[in-house]
């Protein structure tokens, strides 16, 4: 019996799609600074909501919206910055 190569998809493509799938391949991924604060944006807004909406203390309830504007104002200043 033999033992079949591990799969390559690379192996699947015809010759001629091989070097255009190659060129349009990132070498390295990495997230830009600016998506690492849009996530931080995202989630202080996601906290704001879960202060908004949690039952149990009016002191968390009173600075929900002020936890969700700063979050909104965040998001609109980095998502201005360049990639």
């Amino acid at each position: 019996m033999t033992s079949d190569p591990p799969y390559q998809p690379d192996n699947q493509l015809p010759e001629s799609l091989r070097a255009i799938v190659a060129d349009q391949m990132p070498i390295e991924i990495h997230r830009s600074r600016r998506g690492r604060l849009e996530l931080i944006a995202i989630g202080i807004m996601a906290l704001g909501a879960l202060m908004m909406f949690q039952p149990f203390t009016i002191a968390l309830y009173s600075y929900s919206f002020l936890v969700i504007l700063a979050g909104t104002l965040m998001f609109i200043i980095v998502s201005h910055f360049p990639e």
